[in-house]
């Protein structure tokens, strides 16, 4: 059984908070570079730092950032 896809909802919680991919960069220390590159599906992961570094200056349990599609 091949296990479902992860995505990353991060797009959507950062636009929800009114912030740009500058601010968020800023406050989490992640590069907007990075940021862009999560939010476009262009990368094939993000390390658990990354994660919980944006979920922190989001202000959110990394687990809202994650979205299982089936």
């Amino acid at each position: 059984m091949k296990p479902a896809p992860v995505r990353l909802r991060l797009k959507e919680v950062r636009e929800s908070r009114g912030l740009t991919q500058a601010e968020l960069a800023k406050r989490s220390g992640v590069g907007r570079p990075s940021i862009s590159n999560i939010e476009n599906h262009k990368t094939s992961g993000v390390d658990f730092d990354v994660l919980a570094r944006l979920a922190q200056a989001l202000n959110v349990n990394a687990a809202v950032l994650i979205q299982h599609d089936s």
